[in-house]
């Protein structure tokens, strides 16, 4: 009862109804019209965006890649180019777009688009990061309810540490040759793939570990909440966390499924750019559960 509420629950109340909340947008060009641009631009719903000028086309450009900012638009000559990235989102993008296209028609300037990171031909819908994040979420917190009720003698810390990790390089392996060798999902980028899975399943078990020595049998609860419930939606993988409550803009700077997909999705799309920050995050919640 309480899975099957928090689950229909938890992802309505997040996604049911998308609305920008803070959309982050950089403006280049010429420092009045960029300036008098991004007024107008805030001034058409305040709490929609939330817009940074920028120096230079190169710096908006720079931010998009760094997944700062979820579009940047540069004025010049009459007309508005507008950058997205694909790959940090599809719905995000198609937010960003409609967010920037009537203001910038209003301005009476040409629109201009172009995708600074598209998304590959093998993976055209950006689901491939999105379901392994899932997969790994499932593979770190499920099998403790398991160990709990059949084999208790495997909770010991000794026990339990070197089992996680045996089980974690297993789900890599399995998650790696499902969406590469088998499905052609994933090309190249073996090596980051296997760490980023292996470090996911491991962190997300010690923190299933920590919270099994609280609440016992009921901990699959309350990692149910935090992974997926709350996790899936704040991962930004299937939707734009700026289109749902501020809530979720907050918890995926610290859940685990956040940092996964992120991490993931830096490897395949943006040569490894920013994944620092999000395996730090992982690697910070296993140390501090263990």
């Amino acid at each position: 009862l309480l899975m099957v509420s928090m689950l229909v629950g938890g992802y309505l109340a997040a996604m049911h109804a998308p609305t920008p909340h803070n959309m982050p947008i950089a403006v280049s060009g010429n420092a009045q019209q960029a300036s008098a641009f991004a007024d107008s631009f805030e001034a058409a719903d305040t709490d929609a965006v939330d817009v940074r000028v920028v120096g230079s086309d190169a710096e908006a450009r720079q931010l998009v890649l760094d997944r700062e900012v979820a579009g940047a638009v540069a004025l010049a000559d009459g007309a508005a180019t507008l950058y997205t990235a694909g790959a940090a989102g599809a719905s995000q993008s198609g937010a960003v777009t409609a967010l920037v296209a009537p203001q910038v028609l209003a301005e009476g300037l040409a629109l201009q688009s172009e995708d600074l990171a598209p998304l590959p031909d093998n993976d055209s819908a950006g689901l491939g990061a999105m379901f392994m994040t899932t997969a790994l979420m499932l593979a770190g917190y499920m099998p403790l309810s398991l160990i709990l009720s059949n084999s208790p003698e495997l909770m010991r810390f000794r026990r339990f540490v070197p089992l996680l990790a045996g089980w974690s390089a297993l789900i890599a392996a399995l998650v790696w040759t499902v969406v590469g060798p088998v499905m052609g999902v994933v090309e190249g980028h073996t090596a980051a793939v296997l760490g980023i899975c292996a470090l996911s399943v491991f962190a997300v078990g010690s923190v299933q570990l920590f919270l099994t020595r609280i609440f016992g049998p009921m901990a699959v609860l309350v990692g149910m909440l935090f992974l997926m419930v709350l996790g899936v939606p704040a991962s930004n993988m299937s939707m734009s966390v700026h289109t749902m409550p501020g809530l979720y803009s907050w918890l995926h700077s610290f859940l685990p499924a956040a940092a996964t997909g992120e991490s993931l999705r830096s490897v395949l799309f943006f040569d490894g750019n920013g994944v620092g920050g999000h395996l730090l995050v992982l690697a910070i919640g296993a140390a501090a559960s263990l």
